[in-house]
């Protein structure tokens, strides 16, 4: 009886190898025969090797469990692919594909709507027409340093207006006198002037923290004197100074 086993067992393993490695899917009935065979096989290999005293021919007793090993794993991948279900049509797409190719459009999208103008008189137009006012002093200024500079955003500002909408509530000469507040003892706000087209930094900032408006003066140099006079306050900590709770803020 080893014969036919072991001619079945080779036949079962080749089949394996050929329907691995292509695209077909075994039928039922093909998967069905398989998981037979290889459990009959597998069936009979444990009673050989359980069994000392009826070794089969051509076997020996120290390659029993060796090959009581081979046919447990014949049965094991049999048992996968008759329970596997067939192959779709479609290729495997993994979802977090979808949710990518979702995010790039939306990204695209914005883009273009982002720097749709190219004039100012565009720019100017869509600016009134997305936030019902005119632009403020020195648009043109900007708009001429951005547009040189090739900048992916010349229309978009609802980000800037979501951040200072609140300051809309507030007169100009209320939050001139709370920002004057926050530089009387130190406190870790920092102080920054301009006047006159040139930026300085205030007085009483510590050694330790100067290098981060020394930063912020170098990167206004090229637009500065297109900036009113005005008095800015950085906090200097590496946190937030307030958590405004997310509900808070709608």
């Amino acid at each position: 009886m080893a014969a036919p086993v072991f001619l079945g067992f080779v036949l079962l393993q080749s089949n394996v190898t050929s329907d691995f490695f292509s695209d077909r899917t075994p039928s039922i009935v093909e998967r069905f025969v398989g998981l037979t065979i290889a459990t009959i096989i597998y069936l009979q290999a444990f009673f050989w090797t359980n069994n000392p005293r009826s070794p089969p021919p051509g076997i020996r007793l120290h390659g029993r469990s060796f090959f009581l090993a081979i046919c447990f794993v014949s049965l094991i991948f049999w048992s996968w692919r008759f329970l596997r279900l067939p192959k779709s049509d479609e290729p495997y797409t993994h979802p977090i594909k979808a949710l990518i190719d979702a995010a790039s459009a939306q990204h695209d999208n914005w883009l273009k709507q982002a720097s749709a103008s190219h004039t100012l008189s565009e720019c100017v137009a869509d600016y009134k027409r997305r936030y019902k006012r005119y632009p403020p002093p020195g648009f043109d200024a900007w708009y001429t340093y951005a547009s040189e500079r090739s900048s992916v955003v010349i229309d978009d500002f609802d980000n800037l207006m979501d951040d200072l909408q609140l300051f809309w509530a507030l007169k100009p000469a209320e939050i001139r006198q709370r920002t004057h507040e926050a530089f009387g003892d130190w406190n870790e706000v920092a102080m920054l002037t301009i006047r006159s087209g040139k930026a300085e930094i205030g007085p009483d900032v510590k050694p330790t923290h100067r290098w981060m408006l020394d930063g912020v003066v170098a990167m206004m140099s090229n637009y500065v004197d297109k900036i009113p006079d005005m008095n800015l306050g950085f906090n200097i900590n590496d946190e937030p100074r307030i958590a405004i709770p997310y509900d808070d803020l709608q």
